[in-house]
């Protein structure tokens, strides 16, 4: 299971729910058997379209295109969360006060703030917004999220965006098979990853 529920620290599988809808959303990996076909039919496509006196056109495009295909190839492109997510993560303990922690997500420039245990245990998460909404003088322990899905850090990036569209959540924590946090999802992270395979999107 690469999804479970956090409940001050206890946890439990996270029962998926039918996400069938968002698999008719057209995938944005590149299948590793299309490579030559796709060449041909690009070239073949270039031919019909210039007709045989751009034949070279055609060649030169084809090449140029290639050498895109191999830079991209070249460059890792991460697809679980550990080679995502946040990992250098600013946490806190519920035992502070709102004011400590809006000071805190401040300098940090910060949006989600995982609260932890003194066993580095996930116990609940806060937002930004949950602490402006909150007194100054409230503990973490009362107005934090108690019930928070986290996932493992082998959890493929397509689950977890698809989770956090399901949930209409903005971050999910990472954590490994001890239930120890390791980092940090969100879905600005999740946006860096689009841009940086959104040139292949193009060219499929």
């Amino acid at each position: 299971m690469s999804f479970l529920v956090s409940f001050n620290g206890q946890f439990s599988p996270y029962k998926l729910p039918d996400l069938s809808h968002y698999d008719r959303i057209r995938k944005i990996y590149k299948s590793q058997t299309m490579g030559s076909e796709f060449d041909s039919h690009l070239s073949e496509k270039i031919e019909q379209k210039q007709g045989s006196k751009s034949k070279n056109l055609a060649k030169a495009s084809l090449s140029k295109y290639q050498k895109i295909q191999k830079s991209f190839e070249t460059q890792k492109i991460p697809l679980h969360a550990r080679e995502l997510m946040t990992s250098n993560i600013y946490c806190f303990s519920p035992t502070k006060q709102v004011s400590e922690a809006l000071d805190y997500i401040k300098e940090n420039q910060i949006h989600h703030l995982p609260i932890i245990n003194e066993n580095n245990i996930l116990v609940g998460l806060v937002s930004d917004r949950d602490l402006l909404k909150a007194s100054p003088n409230e503990f973490i322990s009362n107005i934090m999220t108690k019930e928070v899905i986290a996932c493992l850090d082998n959890t493929r990036i397509q689950d977890i965006a698809k989770i956090m569209l399901h949930e209409n959540i903005n971050s999910i924590p990472i954590i490994n098979n001890d239930y120890n946090l390791l980092g940090i999802l969100t879905t600005r992270d999740i946006l860096h990853f689009m841009t940086r395979i959104a040139h292949l999107q193009e060219l499929a």
